[in-house]
């Protein structure tokens, strides 16, 4: 078995990038080949094997991903090793060191290569991906050692990769729907995209998601599909749904201080397999005296609201995302979403709107 031990030191700078990734991948690959999955993961477009010693990470990530429950194959399959140090010959993940190592400038180091990876100085957590063999390696300092949003949507970065390999994106937006026609909801925290969804699907629509989803291209229509089952709302939100009762809060708060729970708390059959995105909506927390309204603006404002945190929270290809972002953009009607204090009116209002499209 290779180990990372082998590609260097206790440093990797972004002149051994290349080298390090290709060392960890092929160690990964040993450990990979040798042993049973802890869980084996059927989802939107892609079968995912897990792989390695942290159990609980596993079973957290079948809890949060939007596993398939009907028929279907995959269009492709991947495996990813979860590892800590001291396990299977890797030592502690190395640090990244050097005065380039801006995200650009890492991406940089690796275009001309099939390898993919980011690193969290943080947490000192590496993740890598190969795009030949299919193969990803999350690399911790010790289990459980994460940053605190990995809960609500584990292995990102690798659902990332994969899709991307296959022309389909992950995209940082909610989603609602109606009779299997849907519009995706953009814009930075705070907006009121996850109470709009949350909201919507205790009033009778649709979603594929509340924080991510997956876009498909293909075919000549945009298409979403699940990718994490979690949804978030903070107290508040919740007292004002209605719902405290019905999802419990004695997990207490996650790192944005907002609930994490799913449909199926809810009492609802769970998210939609898929929708059919016919428009964009960008909401705005409007004031309490005003009704919700829904009008057309710009291609740019949709555009503003789409791409910055979509490029931040995923790792690498920023010019291939702007160029997704755009094509999404000129695609479809934009609207904007002015949000009403009335959960139901609200709700109400997007069936209408969703109900009218072509």
């Amino acid at each position: 078995m290779q180990s990372p031990a082998s590609v260097g030191a206790a440093a990797v700078t972004l002149e051994t990038l290349p080298a390090f990734a290709a060392g960890a991948i092929a160690a990964a690959a040993s450990v990979i080949h040798q042993g049973i999955p802890l869980e084996t993961l059927p989802l939107a477009g892609l079968d995912l094997s897990v792989h390695g010693a942290d159990a609980a990470y596993a079973v957290a990530s079948r809890v949060r991903l939007a596993v398939r429950r009907t028929g279907g194959h995959a269009t492709s399959d991947a495996a990813v090793l979860l590892v800590s140090a001291g396990q299977y010959g890797f030592p502690a993940p190395p640090v990244l060191t050097g005065t380039g190592s801006h995200m650009r400038a890492f991406e940089a180091a690796l275009r001309d290569t099939q390898l993919r990876a980011e690193y969290g100085f943080d947490h000192r957590l590496w993740n890598i991906y190969d795009t030949k063999k299919r193969i990803g390696v999350q690399w911790t300092t010790a289990p459980g050692a994460l940053p605190p949003w990995e809960s609500g949507a584990p292995l990102r970065a690798f659902l990332h990769w994969f899709h991307a390999d296959a022309g389909r994106r992950l995209v940082h937006a909610g989603t609602l729907g109606l009779a299997g026609r849907g519009a995706l909801l953009v814009g930075k925290g705070g907006s009121g995209k996850s109470g709009t969804v949350v909201a919507g699907l205790c009033h009778g629509l649709e979603s594929v998601g509340d924080d991510y989803v997956l876009v498909d291209a293909s075919g000549g229509r945009l298409r979403a599909f699940p990718v994490f089952e979690t949804l978030k709302q903070d107290a508040a939100g919740l007292r004002r749904l209605g719902i405290s009762d019905a999802i419990g809060m004695g997990a207490g708060p996650n790192w944005q201080d907002k609930y994490e729970f799913t449909c199926r708390e809810l009492g609802k059959a769970g998210l939609a397999t898929d929708l059919d995105v016919r428009a964009i909506l960008v909401p705005r927390l409007a004031g309490e005296a005003h009704a919700t309204r829904i009008e057309p603006v710009s291609r740019a404002r949709a555009m503003l609201a789409l791409a910055p945190s979509g490029l931040f929270q995923m790792p690498g290809e920023r010019d291939s995302g702007v160029a997704v972002f755009a094509d999404i953009v000129r695609a479809l009607p934009c609207y904007s979403l002015d949000l009403g204090c009335d959960p139901a009116e609200v709700s109400g209002c997007i069936a209408q709107f969703l109900d009218a499209l072509p």
